[in-house]
């Protein structure tokens, strides 16, 4: 209960443990295993879902990690987060952020030419109401959400 984020989630939740906290302790070992010495690829990794995964990915000993966004600030903020995360996670000698759209043929490409991942997670979407604005927000939506 060290920030202000915790304590207020105290007082709106009345918990001070989060949700899956147990799951997570009862199935850490094979996360653990499962993640061990994996190539992983995280998609959408400079967004809030994307970036806390990033981070919790850290806390187990993988040997590639690759971070695509499209978004090359996000991807520097969520750089700067991990190597001034306290406690320090250590970073995989493989670990690189790519600045890309996922569904450009440029993606295709380094899919192509990457030893193949054990691991992918997909968490680029448009996901905001406000990107529902105009029919041409909601073309954009539907591409990036449901077609890419």
């Amino acid at each position: 209960m060290n920030t202000l984020v915790d304590r207020l989630s105290v007082v709106v939740t009345g918990r001070t443990t989060s949700l899956f906290s147990r799951d997570y302790q009862q199935r850490r070992d094979d996360i653990a295993q499962r993640l061990r010495d994996a190539r992983v690829l995280v998609i959408g990794g400079a967004g809030s879902i994307g970036g806390a995964t990033v981070g919790a990915i850290l806390e187990f000993p993988v040997r590639a990690l690759h971070v695509v966004d499209q978004c090359e600030n996000g991807l520097t903020e969520l750089v700067r987060s991990l190597r001034s995360a306290i406690p320090p996670r250590p970073i995989p000698r493989d670990f690189r952020t790519i600045v890309l759209d996922f569904g450009s043929p440029i993606m295709r490409r380094l899919l192509e030419d990457e030893t193949p991942y054990d691991l992918v997670l997909n968490f680029a979407a448009v996901k905001h109401v406000r990107s529902e604005k105009d029919v041409h927000c909601l073309l954009h939506m539907f591409h990036t959400n449901v077609v890419k």
